[in-house]
């Protein structure tokens, strides 16, 4: 993008007016000895500096009905503007793509809360079914049963809990691969956050 740029600037800059100053300064010879004279002779030579020659030029460039300039400049406008495009495509692809994540994240958040609730509920059913079946009032199927879903409870924790950790490890993956994918820095983006935050105060 800093290209882009660079290169919109240039162009910008070739189809502006502009003024050009040449100084030039020569020395001439007029001896007629031999050629080797004309440079060492101390006299009339090149070096006495006797014969000096002075010319200014003074160039001003106007381009108005430059079209190459112009398609120069129309050009790096484009280049910018793709490359904005692709900025914006760039950032809402990874913004999707960590949001995935994220969701993924909060819902099996959600399904171990759930799961601990349930285990919690199953677990006092079971102890109190337990405590009825001493006092005969359940049978031992019903305290089967108990312990059976006690124990999917327990399975379903353990489940939801691999699941969230697993949602975890892909959301810093998806987020380090993309960093790589796309040749981002994540320090650079953390000092440029910071350089950001300094000018705002």
């Amino acid at each position: 993008k800093y290209g882009a740029k660079l290169e919109l600037e240039n162009a910008e800059e070739e189809d502006a007016p502009s003024i050009k100053l040449n100084l030039y300064y020569t020395s001439r010879s007029q001896t007629l000895k031999s050629h080797q004279y004309n440079y060492y002779d101390r006299t009339n030579g090149v070096l006495s500096t006797k014969y000096p020659e002075k010319r200014i030029e003074f160039i001003v460039n106007y381009p108005l009905f430059d079209e190459g300039v112009k398609a120069g400049v129309r050009d790096a406008k484009i280049n910018i503007n793709q490359l904005k495009d692709q900025e914006l495509n760039l950032l809402k692809e990874i913004e999707e793509e960590l949001q995935n994540r994220l969701d993924a994240i909060y819902s099996s958040h959600k399904n171990l809360t759930i799961a601990k609730k349930n285990l919690e509920e199953n677990r006092k059913y079971y102890n109190g079914i337990v405590r009825k079946f001493g006092q005969g009032r359940y049978t031992a199927l019903d305290v089967k049963k108990a312990l059976d879903d006690l124990a999917q409870s327990e399975l379903i924790l353990i489940q939801s809990k691999v699941n969230f950790n697993i949602n975890i490890l892909r959301y810093d993956l998806t987020k380090n691969s993309l960093f790589e994918k796309y040749g981002i820095n994540p320090d650079s983006i953390i000092d440029e956050i910071l350089k950001a935050s300094d000018g705002g105060l």
